[in-house]
């Protein structure tokens, strides 16, 4: 089912237009951005693939563009701690390592920030669709990362698909919470606004001022692409924000609560997006108002026996199942029913880590949650939910009687540990890794 028609990088733009804004505040053109790709894919010469160890998102795109002209993958790895390049390193050692600063002990990567662009080249680069674009990475949170290849033509209609969806308009500037490698940061915030005509912005802010500040720069009207996490630390900062034109949100569920504080804050409309690395964007809503998913276009969702969603598009290369179950309606649309991994059996009772962990964030004061289940003991003990909050001010004692009257006592965790930070990765989610390392440090400790 891949797509082997050529595709435009740009969509249907021309070479002088601009195309991004740098981390200067300066306007790229298509033509030059494309003089810088062309050069990286010069200096890579034999290598058999590029990596990305980037937190610029231009260079992120120009990374990409550069594989696509080079015709090798470009991997995407979500950090570049050490001990992950020297992985990489391990099992791609013919790969070019691309950077924009130093301090990268475990390899020497090609500084892009001081490549000279090539030659002007005179036309749009064009790419077949069924090329291999990317190599991207899961995030761990539900076990080990694996790594999936991601062809152009994923990449080129998914962005073209949100730009359909989405009220979108040409000129508008992408903001972004969520890195460039990201498979929802590489359609949202790179593939949406290089197909869709609008303006791909360099800079990734954190923090409620920063945000403030990168929606504010500039004449052309902004588009926030952000996660839960990023959202409601914004909003309780108390932050004077500039309206967006839209907000877009992925990587974890979107509270309807929150999605309609959001819009009467911002004063702009909150999309939600479902996807996952394996399939890119599948589907959207908007959360405030609709509890159903409708697909992108092009996208099939159905009901496996299990339950289970089986994801259908011409740009993917076989069905692709997901790990979430799914009520499909007549029209197409979607209802999402939970996750296999978000069910817990305790004391014979079922729930949801989802439902526990939006009682807890919905309490006065609490910042930031996750409910967790710890590994198999192996020693036969009844395993019991663990919370850890983040909540200053408050003390776990009384976050436990207040949840009480939220859920069933079995699913009241035991313990729960008040903490001043949640290991969130760049995209706001948890690995089981950093999970289960979190639940370890605090076994010796008195918890309430």
């Amino acid at each position: 089912m891949t797509v082997a028609r050529p595709l435009p990088f740009f969509g249907d733009r021309r070479p002088e237009v601009p195309v991004a804004v740098t981390a200067a505040g300066e306007a790229l053109t298509l033509a030059e951005m494309d003089a810088h790709a062309r050069a990286l894919a010069a200096v890579a010469g034999t290598a058999d693939a590029l990596v990305a160890l980037t937190d610029d998102r231009l260079n992120v795109a120009v990374s990409l563009l550069a594989a696509l002209h080079a015709d090798v993958p470009c991997l995407m790895p979500h950090d570049h701690a050490a001990e992950t390049v020297r992985r990489l390193r391990r099992t791609y050692p013919r790969a070019c390592f691309v950077a924009d600063g130093d301090g990268f002990e475990t390899a020497t990567p090609v500084r892009i920030d001081r490549l000279s662009p090539a030659p002007p080249a005179g036309s749009v680069p064009v790419f077949p669709g069924d090329r291999v674009a990317a190599r991207v990475f899961t995030s761990g949170s539900t076990g080990c990362p694996t790594e999936h290849d991601k062809r152009w033509a994923a990449f080129a209609d998914v962005g073209d698909m949100l730009g359909e969806r989405l009220p979108f308009e040409a000129g508008m500037r992408v903001v972004a919470t969520v890195p460039g490698q990201h498979v929802f940061g590489l359609e949202a915030s790179i593939m949406l606004p290089l197909r869709a005509g609008g303006l791909l912005q360099a800079t990734r802010p954190l923090f409620p001022a920063d945000i403030a500040a990168a929606l504010a720069a500039g004449d052309a009207p902004a588009v926030l692409v952000t996660t839960p996490v990023h959202l409601r630390a914004l909003l309780r900062s108390g932050q004077a924000v500039a309206s967006p034109a839209f907000v877009l949100s992925a990587t974890a569920p979107l509270d309807s609560s929150l999605a309609a504080h959001a819009e009467s804050v911002l004063e702009a409309p909150v999309y939600e997006l479902f996807g996952c690395t394996e399939a890119g964007a599948v589907a959207t809503r908007r959360t405030a108002q609709e509890s159903v998913w409708q697909p992108c276009r092009g996208v099939r969702v159905r009901a496996s026996t299990g339950g289970r969603a089986d994801v259908t598009a011409p740009y993917l290369a076989e069905i692709v199942r997901l790990a979430d179950r799914v009520r499909v309606h007549r029209d197409g649309c979607f209802t999402l029913e939970g996750r296999e991994s978000d069910l817990v059996n305790v004391a014979g009772k079922r729930g949801s880590l989802g439902d526990i962990t939006a009682r807890l964030l919905a309490l006065p004061g609490v910042e930031d949650a996750v409910v967790h289940v710890p590994a198999e003991s192996g020693n036969g003990e009844v395993r019991r939910l663990v919370a850890f909050v983040v909540a200053p001010g408050r003390e776990a004692v009384e976050l436990r009687a207040c949840l009480r009257d939220e859920v069933d006592p079995a699913f009241v965790p035991r313990p729960l540990v008040c903490v001043e930070a949640l290991p969130r990765n760049a995209a706001g989610k948890i690995t089981r890794a950093s999970l289960e390392a979190m639940y370890r440090d605090h076994l010796g400790e008195a918890v309430s």
